[in-house]
């Protein structure tokens, strides 16, 4: 089979080992780490330099927790070094402080098999918004593991095709455990303490979090993307008002468009009422296909698009292919409230921010 049409086939994506959700093991005493020589870093793998060629896709195990083998196989014919292999939570804690290693030693024994390294991908309590990675006693708890709360105190919940019944809340600092992830957590430090006792042909070599903590889309009552038509500011024009009005539930957009300048300007886009009044902005300085991102205070309101030169002149700017979506909205249980406003966040932006990581930074740790 060709090169290309096996890429096809397999729908796989290469993909580096520059990757800032990729975490080495360091932490173990003999073991894959980073080392710094002539400053430059370089990952070391059985005492050698490693560079990873990774082949990822998230079928290497089903949700039977199965281990498909033709994948690791198609991974050597592609010339790859390592694969990364799905590993949900629940397949590796099935009761609670409990843990199975029966997938874990399948997928040793057949990476090796094929001479293959390993990167873990953890799908653990928030995998894509959603909680059908985690362990059925987490999923049977309502009380110590808090649902994700709306500022109408009603819980953000399954929508259709979406593989979870619950979103859970992520929040924590010094004052205010989560005991989501402290649990998360142990069964991370239980899976690198297998890797220490069981692995010292070094085939598990990284571990990628899953992070994918706001991407649910009942977390902002969701609603289609908005597209707008094409604008240009030329011959002095130094404001543009799009006349579509369109409901804004969120604490912030992202405006996808694609930005043509005859020189680097720098422009302004607001949300805004129909009456003129400014909610959120951001500037940009930059030319070609941009994701822009705008957010304040959540806000449940009826919205325009405008975009305004911060220097007048008479350079052309033209605006094409915009679509706006909305990013989430906070948690708002007791707890998210307490941190909210006892480190007297200015946004719910800033606020979602900064438990992702603090979440990541937990999760990290093990």
């Amino acid at each position: 089979m060709k090169f290309s049409s096996l890429l096809k086939k397999l729908n796989l994506s290469l993909i580096t080992l520059c990757c800032l959700e990729l975490i080495c093991f360091t932490r173990l005493s003999s073991g894959p780490c980073i080392k710094e020589q002539n400053k430059i870093k370089h990952l070391i793998v059985n005492n050698q330099v490693f560079t990873v060629l990774s082949i990822e896709d998230h079928k290497t195990v089903d949700f039977s927790g199965n281990v498909r083998e033709n994948y690791f196989r198609e991974a050597k014919q592609l010339y790859a070094n390592t694969i990364s292999v799905t590993f949900r939570w629940n397949f590796f804690e099935k009761e609670m402080g409990r843990y199975d290693t029966t997938i874990l030693r399948n997928i040793k024994m057949i990476a090796e098999k094929y001479n293959l390294k390993v990167i873990i991908l953890w799908f653990g309590s928030n995998i894509s918004g959603h909680e059908n990675c985690v362990p059925n006693y987490i999923r049977n708890d309502s009380i110590m593991y808090i649902p994700y709360t709306r500022s109408d105190k009603s819980f953000a919940t399954k929508i259709s095709d979406m593989g979870g019944d619950r979103i859970y809340c992520y929040s924590l600092d010094e004052k205010h455990p989560n005991d989501l992830l402290l649990r998360e957590r142990k069964a991370l430090q239980a899976l690198m303490t297998w890797i220490k006792i069981n692995d010292s042909e070094e085939t598990f070599i990284m571990m990628q979090l899953g992070g994918e903590l706001f991407v649910h889309p009942e977390l902002w009552r969701p609603w289609p993307p908005v597209y707008l038509s094409s604008a240009r500011l030329f011959d002095g024009q130094n404001v543009y008002r799009w006349d579509t009005i369109f409901p804004v539930r969120a604490c912030s957009l992202k405006i996808e468009s694609h930005i043509k300048m005859t020189k680097n300007q720098q422009l302004e886009f607001c949300l805004i009422s129909p009456t003129g009044r400014k909610y959120w902005s951001t500037t940009i300085k930059s030319n070609g296909k941009l994701d822009i991102h705008i957010g304040g205070k959540f806000i449940n309101q009826r919205c325009q698009l405008m975009i305004q030169r911060k220097e007048s002149n008479f350079d052309t700017i033209e605006v094409s292919k915009i679509m706006i979506k909305p990013i989430a909205e906070r948690c708002h249980c007791q707890r998210c409230n307490e941190i909210f406003f006892t480190h007297r966040f200015d946004s719910d932006k800033h606020f979602q921010q900064s438990v992702f990581v603090n979440c990541i930074k937990a999760l990290a740790s093990a």
